[in-house]
């Protein structure tokens, strides 16, 4: 057997590294192309007529010059404001070697403090003269944080001033994920091992094939005796898909909730047409009354088109598990072809002619499960064209009238109002999130209004165009705690698809959704409020799986507080309790009595909310009986802290 000296180990482990770093190094081509859409930004005082604090760095998403960065790099996190107009730094990829030149001016927005993000657009030279319409930037895909693993490899660029003027690349690890408040479970953050400075805020973090995961954020250090720790964190780009799809119209997304949510929809191949007919059973069960899918449609060369060569249009409806609906798909054009998709992706109805109706269909159906079907439209022959009626009815309750006015809203009108449940038979994304779909036809010139609420998971809203791409995507809506309330002016008429899922894999529970048009905008409300209102005081239970929202009025210079107590089973695998709030609180969180003061170091544990607006307590098998929660806010002044909670 052969000996390996220390010598010969030290070189083997050279070569190791060197072949692990030349696998996890970009092709030239995307470094080239990175050099490019990565700038650096200073924000620049209009008033003083000069630019102000240190210089961040940004990411070109799109063609048309947006700009992805931090909020703390183009504002101020706590007040919310941002500079209005931004100097943009660019590297000539011919010159990696020298600082980056002022070309551009960018204009603030938008942005989302509370995650740090903001967006900025490109729209002057140097010189302030307005770019061509036609005038199109070098722009990196951006992919989805959600499918990276730890042991994935990370190269982030930016423009750290520690390394002086030049445009940096580190490269590092996924070391792993975390929670808002950087100590419990999550995916609001993304630890790395690779080299963060000041200046690499609002950066980019690439994943192995180029695409943009993360933006390097924030590092925090502690020093243990002769020990020194440190560790970076990028925020995921999965959370700025809503501020992305909301301002940014062309950038090249690989990936993500929007995408996901597209891709649930089957497509079309399995209905290629066949000589299968299906018979009605002989007995078919009642009816109920109700029109629940009513088009009048045309297929034409400018639809989707099958392998065969057959056009078809799809639609989306929410059926009800053992009612019995009839659908009936009739043309004097073409010979109607059907199909019915389940929530589980299978063909659950499949229909050429119906007996006794010559090329058109009449059936009766029962779904067995509950939840979103996609109905395909199309025709028995390749090519035909021609119009149709489609119809499906039942389901209780689903009678046609005219939309009701909302309640508490006065001019609005309602387009979809509907109380849904997220379950395991849902359709599921890939991630893990459940989702239920809704239709709804929209015309352009209006202002629509989407509302989703929910006291039992984090709602999160996808709204698709008529060719289902992604229009609107919100998790938190500002002053809305978990909730979602935005608008959409729609850019064209068709039929929009509205899906209902979570923020997070496998939550479930209730929810609320409502469409309008007009009316006012949705009030931010705190939910129910406390026993003792907005002032100090106890308030009382904490119903596991139930969500409280209220409001803490500030005392001064003092402290005020609203402190819960949760019951928990012998036997809990775990107790989780997690807190959002639009400003500063401290949850606190102990066993066994009352916090009766912030003093009493070692008996209560805490999370601030400074950095992580939702900060969370994951306690593995907690101590059976009664745990005690303040919510706490320290010198808060003569305002009011909105805030949501829960414990599971």
């Amino acid at each position: 057997m052969r000996r390996w000296t220390l010598p010969w180990i030290l070189l083997l482990g050279a070569v190791l590294v060197g072949q692990a770093w030349s696998q996890t190094v970009l092709p030239r081509d995307v470094r080239e192309r990175i050099l490019q859409a990565v700038v650096e930004v200073r924000p620049h005082d209009s008033a003083a007529n000069q630019f102000v604090g240190s210089a961040g760095s940004g990411t070109i998403v799109s063609p048309d010059g947006y700009v992805l960065t931090n909020f703390h790099v183009v504002g101020d996190n706590d007040t919310g404001r941002a500079y209005e107009w931004h100097g943009i730094f660019v590297t000539d990829p011919r010159a990696p070697d020298q600082a980056p030149a002022f070309r551009y001016w960018a204009r603030y927005v938008a942005g989302d403090p509370r995650h740090d993000l903001a967006i900025v657009q490109i729209v002057e030279d140097a010189d302030q003269r307005p770019l061509p319409a036609t005038f199109a930037f070098v722009s990196m895909p951006v992919g989805d944080s959600n499918t990276l693993i730890p042991g994935d490899p990370i190269t982030v660029v930016g423009y750290p001033g520690i390394s002086g003027a030049t445009i940096t690349f580190t490269s590092g690890i996924v070391s792993g994920f975390l929670g808002e408040d950087l100590q419990a479970g999550g995916k609001q953050w993304i630890k790395t091992d690779a080299k963060l400075a000041r200046g690499n805020s609002g950066g980019a973090a690439f994943d192995e094939n180029g695409l943009l995961v993360g933006v390097p954020t924030l590092r925090t250090q502690t020093t243990d005796g002769a020990y020194i720790e440190q560790q970076d964190y990028l925020r995921p780009i999965a959370l700025a898909w809503p501020l992305l799809t909301a301002h940014v119209a062309n950038v090249n997304r690989v990936g993500g909730v929007g995408s996901a949510v597209a891709s649930v929809f089957p497509t079309p191949a399995p209905f290629a047409p066949s000589t299968t007919t299906t018979t009605p059973p002989a007995t078919p069960p009642a009816v109920a009354a109700g029109i629940v899918l009513s088009e009048q449609g045309v297929l034409a060369p400018g639809d989707g088109t099958m392998e065969g060569g057959e056009f078809f249009d799809r639609f989306v409806v929410h059926l009800t598990a053992g009612v019995a609906y009839t659908v009936s798909l009739s043309s004097s054009a073409f010979d109607a072809y059907l199909g019915l998709v389940g929530p589980d992706g299978q063909v659950a109805l499949e229909v050429d002619d119906s007996p006794g109706h010559g090329s058109d269909v009449l059936e009766t159906y029962v779904p067995a499960t509950s939840g979103s079907y996609t109905v395909i439209v199309t025709s028995y022959a390749a090519g035909e064209t021609g119009a149709y009626l489609l119809e499906i009815r039942g389901g209780a309750g689903a009678t046609a009238s005219t939309p009701p006015a909302t309640p508490g809203t006065p001019g609005a009108t309602v387009l979809l109002a509907e109380r849904g449940t997220l379950a395991p038979d849902d359709l599921a994304l890939d991630s893990g999130e459940y989702v239920d779909v809704y239709a709804v036809d929209l015309s352009p010139g209006t202002t629509v209004w989407f509302e989703l609420n929910s006291s039992e998971f984090d709602a999160y809203l996808v709204v698709l165009g008529p060719t289902d791409e992604v229009v609107l995507e919100v998790d938190d809506s500002a002053g809305h705690g978990l909730n979602v309330a935005a608008s959409l002016q729609p850019p064209v008429a068709g039929r929009y698809l509205v899906a209902v899922t979570s923020a997070f894999a496998g939550e479930t529970g209730a929810y609320d959704l409502t469409v309008r048009i007009g009316g006012e905008a949705p009030i931010a409300s705190a939910g129910t409020p406390a026993a003792v209102g907005a002032g100090t005081g106890v308030v009382g239970p904490l119903t596991l799986g139930q969500m409280v929202r209220s409001e803490l009025a500030g005392a001064g210079e003092r402290i005020s507080f609203h402190t819960y107590y949760v019951d928990v089973p012998v036997g809990s695998a775990q107790l989780v309790v997690e807190m959002t709030a639009d400003v500063d609180l401290d949850l606190f969180l102990k066993h066994g009595s009352e916090i009766v003061s912030l003093g009493d170091d070692g008996d209560w544990d805490f999370r601030d909310v400074t950095l992580a607006p939702r900060a969370t307590f994951t306690v593995p098998a907690p101590s059976p009986g009664r745990w005690y929660v303040d919510v706490v806010w320290v010198a808060g002044g003569d305002g009011t802290a909105r805030y949501s909670l829960r414990a599971r």
